[in-house]
């Protein structure tokens, strides 16, 4: 039971993100870091909003059956989901590294402010050196 109130918790919460997000618009300052706010107000809303949503939605199918939450559990532990699961996650960083370089050089040949750049650049790298640690890690595991 306790469960099923934090979701609808943090659903309300959203929501009131999301209210407060849009009621604050107008009386945002027109410059400077606070104009965001409201803005962040709408995002983490929908975020949360949808989060809480999706979990009460699965806490309702599994109260209608109850084989449910133990076939999900089976399929979390079985092999073969884990390896098309990591598969698929390593195709989808070798995508992200190529879109993440043609972004950094058309931000470069836009002529974006450098802070930008820099920014990226080094978001750039530490996703590059991060996946080559893990390799050298597990490279020491097995």
């Amino acid at each position: 039971m306790g469960k099923k109130w934090k979701n609808y918790a943090w659903t309300l919460i959203g929501i009131a993100a999301i209210i407060a997000g849009v009621c604050f618009f107008e009386d945002a300052p027109s410059e400077g870091w606070l104009n965001l706010l409201p803005s962040l107000g709408v995002g983490a809303g929908c975020i949360l909003f949808s989060w809480g949503v999706s979990k009460l939605r699965e806490q309702r199918a599994e109260e209608k059956n109850p084989d449910l939450e133990k076939q999900r559990q089976i399929a979390h532990r079985d092999e073969r989901n884990r390896m098309i699961t990591n598969q698929s996650k390593a195709n989808a960083f070798d995508r992200m590294i190529v879109v993440f370089g043609v972004l950094l050089m058309a931000l470069v040949l836009m002529k974006v402010d450098l802070v930008v750049i820099v920014l990226l650049g080094a978001a750039y790298l530490f996703v590059v050196g991060s996946e080559f640690y893990d390799c050298k890690k597990l490279e020491k595991e097995m």
